[in-house]
C-alpha cells in the first residue's frame, strides 16, 4: 500500500509497464505491503465474481490498447502541430524523436509516456496541465543540491518582488526558514502591526496559512500566502509556548520599519536594522547623520534575527561606514571573482555590532567586514552561517527562479558558510521566561547584550 492508499503489488520488473503494475484492491488483502491472494475456500466461494471481475479488466485492457493504437494511427497522419496539440503533453515537452532528445533516454521517455497513457485513460480526476508544467519547472531547480533554489510562479514572483520594495499588505512580522527542518519561525512581529496585535511572538512556529501547509515551502512562497490584500483576514496555524493553536489575522497596508534608531543615555546612538531592502539603504543613512548631528560619541548596529536581504543594499552601507578597501568578494564555481570596495569616507566613531544565530546572509555580512577591519566590537552570539548568494532571475512572463551563484568572502577571505560570524564578545540572553513579554520581546533592563555594547562603546570614548 502506498501513501495514497493504492495497491501497488510486487513488481519485479518496474519496466514491463502494464503487467502487474498495479493490482485494484479485486479478490485479495494487503500484508506487510504486499498484494496477497485470498484463502482458497473465500476464492471457491466467490469464484463468479471473480471470473466476471477478470473478464471485464480483460476487456477493459483491450479497449485502452485499442484507444492507444487509434491515437498513434491519428497522430502518424497530422502535421506537426496538430501532433503536439493531440498527443498529450509530453510529447510536445520531451519530444518523441530520440535522435533530436538529449534530455531523456529511450527507456526514461517510455515510461513518461506509458504513465501519461495510464492517467489519461484511468484517473478520476482531471489533469491541471498548468501545475502539471509548473511542475515540471520546478523539478528542475529541485534536482539541484541547493536548498535555495525555487522556482516561482506568477504569485510568488510577485510576491518576492514586493518583498524587497519595504511595503506589503500582510501580518507585519519578520520569518526565517530552517534550511534542514522547513519551519517557517517568526522572529520579529512589529510593533502595533497585526501579527503582535493577534498575540504572535518571537519563536513562534507557523505550520499553516489557511489550509495550506507552508512547512518545507520556499520561503517567499510561504510568505506570498500569508501576505494578502488589505482587509483580507488569514487563519494561521502556529505553535506557541509549545502548543498548537490557531489565530485569525487581518493583513493590512505595511511599511516596513527596516530601520529604527534612538540616542541611549551617555550619547551612544542605538540603530537597529531589521532587514536590508530597497528602502533599509536611506532609513539607515536618516538615522546614522542625525545620532552624528545630535552629537553621538558611538554607535551600536543591532542585526539580531535580521534574516539578510539585498546584497547592493548592505554594500552600499558599508561604503558609508568603512574605508578605502575591500568590503566582500563573491566567487562563482568558475573560479569569476567580483569584488566590491569603498572609497575613502568613513565614520571614525567606537562602533558594536550586536548578532545572533538568526543573524543571517546580508547581515553577516555586514558584521563581517566590520570585525575584519577592526571597526566594531561584535557582541552576542554565532550568527547564522550563510555565506552563499542567490540571484533571482525573471523569466519574462511573471515567473522567476532563484537559485546560488556563488558563495561571498569577508574582507580577509574568509568564507563563513556553515560557521557563521564568531563574536569578539561571547553574550547570551537571560533564559528566564519572566525576562520577556507576552510577545517574546526583552524587557527593559534584562538586554544583555545591548548592556555589553554600551559598555565597549563606553571604554572606547574615554
Amino acid at each position: 500500500m502506498d501513501n495514497n492508499g493504492n495497491n501497488t503489488g510486487n513488481q519485479q520488473n518496474p519496466y514491463t509497464y502494464g503487467q502487474n503494475s498495479y493490482s485494484y484492491g479485486y479478490g485479495g488483502n494487503m500484508s506487510n505491503g504486499n498484494y496477497m491472494p485470498d484463502s482458497p475456500d473465500k476464492k471457491k466461494n466467490n469464484g463468479g465474481f471473480i471470473k466476471g471481475i477478470a473478464v471485464g479488466i480483460v476487456f477493459s485492457l483491450l479497449a485502452f490498447c485499442c484507444i492507444i493504437l487509434a491515437n498513434q494511427f491519428i497522430n502518424s497522419d497530422s502535421d506537426k502541430e496538430k501532433s503536439e496539440k493531440e498527443d498529450g503533453t509530453l510529447s510536445s515537452l520531451f519530444g518523441d524523436d530520440s535522435e533530436k532528445n538529449n534530455f531523456f533516454t529511450d527507456e526514461q521517455l517510455e515510461k513518461l509516456n506509458f504513465i501519461q497513457q495510464y492517467i489519461d485513460y484511468y484517473s478520476y480526476y482531471e489533469q491541471d496541465m498548468d501545475k502539471f508544467i509548473d511542475g515540471v519547472y520546478s523539478s528542475l531547480l529541485q534536482s539541484l543540491d541547493d536548498d535555495y533554489a525555487v522556482y516561482y510562479n506568477e504569485d510568488a514572483y510577485k510576491a518576492v518582488m514586493e518583498g524587497t520594495t519595504g511595503e506589503y499588505c500582510g501580518i507585519g512580522c519578520v520569518v526565517t526558514q530552517n534550511a534542514q527542518t522547513g519551519q517557517v519561525t517568526v522572529v520579529q512581529p512589529y510593533k502595533n502591526s497585526p501579527a503582535y496585535e493577534a498575540g504572535i511572538a518571537i519563536g513562534d512556529v507557523i505550520l499553516k496559512a489557511d489550509d495550506i501547509e507552508v512547512t518545507g515551502m520556499d520561503l517567499n512562497e510561504a510568505v506570498s500566502y500569508i501576505k494578502g490584500a488589505e482587509g483580507t483576514k488569514v487563519n494561521l496555524t502556529i505553535i506557541h509556548d509549545g502548543e498548537e493553536k490557531t489565530v485569525e489575522v487581518e493583513r493590512r497596508k505595511i511599511e516596513i520599519p527596516t530601520v529604527e534608531y534612538e540616542m541611549l543615555e551617555d550619547n551612544i546612538g542605538y540603530v537597529q536594522i531589521a532587514s536590508f531592502d530597497e528602502v533599509t539603504e536611506n532609513q539607515f543613512n536618516e538615522a546614522v547623520d542625525s545620532l552624528m548631528a545630535d552629537g553621538a560619541k558611538g554607535l551600536v548596529f543591532d542585526v539580531r534575527s535580521n534574516p539578510g536581504g539585498s546584497y547592493d543594499t548592505v554594500v552600499a552601507m558599508l561604503d558609508k561606514l568603512l574605508p578605502e578597501g575591500t568590503l566582500v568578494y563573491t566567487e562563482d564555481k568558475y573560479g569569476n571573482r567580483d569584488t566590491e570596495t569603498s572609497d575613502a569616507e568613513c565614520i571614525e566613531l567606537p562602533m558594536a555590532v550586536i548578532i545572533n544565530g538568526d543573524s543571517a546572509s546580508a547581515s553577516e555580512i555586514f558584521a563581517g567586514a566590520l570585525q575584519d577591519y577592526d571597526a566594531a566590537e561584535i557582541i552576542g552570539t554565532t550568527s547564522f552561517g550563510k555565506g552563499i548568494v542567490q540571484s533571482v532571475v525573471p523569466l519574462g512572463d511573471g515567473t522567476g527562479m532563484k537559485f546560488t551563484i556563488a558563495s561571498y568572502f569577508t574582507p580577509k577571505g574568509v568564507c563563513i558558510h556553515g560557521i557563521g560570524i564568531q563574536p569578539d564578545e561571547m553574550v547570551e540572553l537571560p533564559q528566564d521566561e519572566e525576562a520577556y513579554d507576552e510577545n517574546g520581546y526583552l524587557k527593559e533592563g534584562y538586554d544583555t547584550q545591548l548592556d555589553a555594547a554600551i559598555k565597549y562603546i563606553n571604554e572606547q570614548a574615554e
